[in-house]
């Protein structure tokens, strides 16, 4: 009996308890196990196959954009004709006159340099023999200023000299900005050098490598680093003022989300804190439990029979200019109750340690960072009957980790994207075997050695009228059944909205996730704050690829985000389903509720 329930739950059943005091009741409590394995049989309950993670939330990357004025561009759309055709375009740098038209055709760069002269002369060409205009002008200045942006060089000044254009040539003054004095104000010196900055006095300015030092500047929530530029007192020459602005060192927080699962409860309560022990050190600790955590029948709950129970801290600290460590740790308590006599126990712990190191300084005109470190997990699970726990089972993850983080921007959008490769070759922690994962679930994992890919990509495209598509894919890719900790699930608010966690979890997933936003500029006097509404539309695949069954959902639906200032902040959605999950039918709707104060 015992082992047969103990294979039913994916347990290793290490010991049996049976106490003096037992003894007289040992018929009856047999004969209730089985009639509740075989009420939990027939009524589909499993053990949780994926860990509900409650982490502090990342430091916000603010974007280091760098808004270059364009006054010196002739902004014209007047497209009258001015007699004469191009016939030669003509860059000259900073001193140079301009050169005699008579016999010039085509396109001439030889006066300029730092940029990709085959692929500026293939925007040029264009416009030879397209009737001269002052539109025609500005669409010149623009394809060159455009090249030079491409280039990580857009601080340049792109000006039409005093010339004659009768013959059809058109001539543009190109000069690049170099770099005349920096400072740093708003902090000491020696609390933020300049040299943290890639910026040199007599060089042009590189603006991936300025905005890749102003990302990492500004990892730091409490502080903002920007970079002003004034007019030098040299032609071509630029002031760099490094602008520092400390904040408040700490932070705390609360809030509630509707996101938990049906056996935990679907209520989230949380506190967290964060701070900067120093300029480039940030902790942060956050709590999460269901309700009978915080309370049950008016008192404190005891804390081991918390329904859903999340302790997690993260601490980031530099290892050198561009490179930092980030050590995230969390222990996640689960109690599960099929019905009054059966209680499903489980506690996982998570920590891991990645390294990031800007990829600019390995190779240079690269963006993003490079990630590698280590992931370390260890799952504990009880099974417990009437009071008396009856099979226990454990299971370790240890896994290496390599990957690439990176935002940019394009024409249409912004972009970041986040991938890694995760290898478990085995061993190295005391249950990170086959023999241990196979009892643990059941037969379903049978070998560790397993290679697993994670990608998560983020666009936001504005549109007309105000309107913008948020777009979010997120990949899952494994050729191997993966252990618990390392699956994800279809369905929830951070996956498929208008579902559940328990709508399926799966080894390979593909999750495609738009939300149309709407701005709302003027607000009522009696709502201070902001107001964005949205429209929804999910589809998510998933494969299980121990039962070989494809899942599939789907959902659209529509909500709004609203936040107060930087203290309040709070999202509400509704979306109904499409497809059938398997807790949830096709047709229903869900609501979900997120809201969080801070000090």
């Amino acid at each position: 009996m015992m082992l047969a329930l103990s294979k039913h739950f994916g347990l290793q059943t290490l010991r049996v308890r049976i106490s003096a005091r037992h003894k007289r009741a040992i018929g009856r409590r047999c004969a209730l196990l089985v009639v509740c394995a075989i009420a939990v049989t027939a009524g589909g309950i499993a053990q949780a196959q994926i860990v509900e993670r409650n982490l502090p939330p990342e430091p916000p990357r603010r974007a280091p954009a760098i808004k270059i004025g364009t006054d010196d561009l002739l902004k014209s759309d007047d497209a009258t004709p001015l007699g004469v055709n191009v016939q030669a375009i003509v860059l000259i740098g900073a001193n140079a006159g301009t050169k005699p038209v008579s016999g010039v055709k085509g396109i001439d760069l030889e006066q300029i340099s730092g940029i990709d002269a085959a692929g500026l002369r293939e925007r040029l060409t264009s416009f030879l023999d397209q009737p001269l205009s002052r539109k025609v002008i500005a669409e010149v200045q623009a394809a060159v200023a455009a090249a030079y942006r491409d280039a990580g060089r857009p601080f340049v000044s792109i000006t039409l000299p005093p010339q004659e254009v009768s013959a059809g040539v058109l001539q543009l003054r190109v000069i690049p900005f170099k770099v005349a004095n920096i400072k740093v104000a708003g902090a000491a010196p020696e609390r933020y050098p300049p040299s943290r900055i890639r910026l040199v006095p007599g060089q042009e300015i590189d603006a991936r490598k300025l905005e890749t030092d102003l990302d990492w500047a500004n990892r730091n929530p409490f502080r903002q680093v920007e970079a002003v530029f004034g007019p030098g007192k040299d032609l071509g020459m630029t002031d760099v003022n490094i602008q520092v602005t400390d904040r408040k060192p700490w932070q705390v927080y609360a809030g509630y989300a509707n996101s938990g699962t049906l056996l935990t409860d679907r209520n989230r309560y949380y506190v967290g804190a964060s701070g900067a022990a120093s300029a480039d050190v940030f902790a942060s600790y956050q709590l999460t439990g269901s309700g009978n955590f915080w309370i049950d029948d008016g008192l404190f709950s005891r804390v081991d029979e918390a329904r859903y129970l999340s302790q997690a801290a993260r601490l980031q600290t530099p290892l050198g200019l561009r490179t930092s460590l980030e050590v995230v740790g969390d222990h996640v308590l689960t109690n599960e109750r099929p019905n009054n006599l059966f209680r499903i126990k489980t506690e996982t712990s998570q920590a891991s340690a990645i390294v990031r190191t800007a990829l600019s300084d390995l190779l240079p005109r690269t963006t993003g960072d490079l990630l590698g470190g280590v992931e370390l997990k260890h799952q504990l699970r009880t099974t417990i009957f009437d009071g008396t726990p009856v099979a226990e089972g454990s299971a370790d993850v240890a896994q290496l980790v390599v990957g690439w983080n990176g935002r940019w921007s394009d024409n249409l959008g912004t972009n970041n994207l986040d991938v890694r490769f995760k290898s478990n070759p085995g061993g190295i922690l005391p249950y990170n075997n086959s023999n241990a994962w196979s009892a643990f679930t059941n037969g379903r994992v049978t070998d560790t050695q397993t290679n697993l890919v994670t990608l998560e990509y983020g666009r936001v495209t504005p549109l007309p009228k105000g309107l913008s598509l948020k777009s979010e894919v997120t990949v899952l890719a494994s050729s191997k059944p993966l252990p618990d900790t390392e699956r994800i699930g279809l369905g929830g608010v951070q996956a498929v909205r208008g579902y559940v966690t328990e709508d399926g979890s799966v080894d390979q997933a593909l999750i495609l996730r738009n939300s149309l936003y709407a701005s709302i500029p003027d607000m009522p006097s009696w709502m201070p704050g902001t107001l964005a509404p949205f429209l929804l539309a999910d589809v998510g695949w998933g494969r299980d690829l121990f039962s070989r069954r494809d899942s599939t959902l789907s959902s659209v639906g529509a909500g709004f985000d609203f936040a107060a200032g930087t203290n309040f902040n709070s999202k509400l959605l509704a979306a109904r389903a499409l497809t059938d999950g398997l807790h949830t039918r096709a047709g229903s709707w869900r609501v979900s509720v997120q809201a969080s104060v801070s000090y």
